[in-house]
């Protein structure tokens, strides 16, 4: 392959080179560089280090616009090592591991906006979890990730389905505060943060909710549900 780029020339430490000096990578030869780090996950045990490189490399592929395939390619092979990393682990603990495995992945893709790539992972997940409060968790970050996007509507309809099942959970109430107020349905969302007041902080909800209708409104709460 040739003499390696200057920045990463020796394994043991060009990969912590390459992450503090981002100012040096162009001057380096990106090929090259991806080359390096395919190697480099290749010949690394399921380990921090891998999980750095490979993050990296997911990240690299994505800036250069490569097929979407290609980066698919890389992250069923993660995933893959990464269970196969906790193969002997009880099936909730391994269910804990790859629902934040496949969290950390979605968040990544999200941020290169691979947002369509990033769902799928999730909805991958979703569909071999038998637990509940990973499945919750992985949904959550799917709303997340689409309000990232700005499918509002998308988020909004996941947030009501979620809803029905677990309706005093406050994350939930909150983002659907959220929702309404970025969709512009206005009506309902005072009496939608007294609900995620009364959830989050029994002792003191009408604080709480003063607090929330002024940080996302700019406005105070009326006077009739101040005084409850």
């Amino acid at each position: 392959m040739g003499l390696l780029p200057r920045s990463i020339k020796k394994v043991s430490n060009g990969f912590e080179k390459w992450l503090a000096h981002p100012e040096d990578r162009t001057q380096i030869d990106l090929n090259e560089v991806e080359e390096i780090f395919r190697r480099l996950v290749h010949s690394s045990k399921p380990t921090q280090f891998y999980k750095d490189v490979t993050y990296e490399l997911i990240t690299l592929v994505s800036t250069q616009n490569k097929p979407q395939e290609d980066i698919a390619a890389i992250i069923d092979s993660y995933l893959a090592q990464m269970e196969a990393a906790c193969s002997e682990d009880q099936d909730i603990k391994r269910s804990q591991i790859m629902a934040s495995e496949h969290m950390q992945v979605a968040e990544l893709l999200q941020q290169k906006n691979k947002t369509d790539l990033a769902l799928h992972y999730l909805d991958k997940f979703l569909a071999t979890t038998t637990y509940p409060i990973h499945q919750l968790g992985i949904s959550l970050i799917k709303v997340s990730i689409l309000r990232k996007a700005e499918r509002y509507q998308d988020a909004l309809s996941l947030t009501e389905i979620l809803l029905s099942d677990h309706p005093h959970h406050p994350d939930l109430l909150l983002g659907k505060a959220i929702l309404l107020l970025q969709t512009e349905q206005t009506s309902d969302l005072e009496s939608l943060l007294l609900q995620y007041a009364q959830a989050k902080e029994k002792e003191k909800p009408a604080t709480l909710f003063k607090a929330l209708v002024q940080s996302l409104t700019g406005a105070s709460p009326s006077p009739e549900t101040d005084s409850n």
